[in-house]
């Protein structure tokens, strides 16, 4: 089954940073890693900027199997829909970015 990574870049609301990072590893992570072909997920934090991308503070990559990525797509919008997901105004939605990608390479390594 294609493997995809899905990469949301966010940030908590202002003033809000400790319990956006509360909500985000304890509830937010675990509930999406529930839905079928969620296989990982990891947090990263930026250290620092080097161009652009004022809007986020966090970024959160997934590893998912799935038939493709509008598959992937549907099971979290139906999670979504049941309610197995909590939604939190924790995240400055105005300024998070999600989309599914997917390999068009391998990996390339220094020598």
């Amino acid at each position: 089954m294609p493997q995809y990574r899905m990469l949301a870049l966010s940030r908590g609301r202002s003033g809000q940073d400790a319990a956006f990072n509360e909500w985000y590893d304890n509830t937010h992570i675990p509930e999406l890693l529930q839905i079928d072909g969620m296989q990982s997920a990891q947090r990263l934090r930026v250290a620092q900027r080097m161009q652009g991308g004022d809007g986020f503070d966090y970024a959160t990559i997934y590893e998912i199997e799935a038939d493709n990525a509008v598959v992937a797509m549907q099971r979290i919008g139906e999670a979504a829909q049941a309610g197995r997901l909590t939604q939190s105004d924790l995240v400055d939605a105005e300024n998070a970015v999600v989309v599914f990608l997917e390999e068009v390479g391998g990996k390339v390594t220094a020598d």
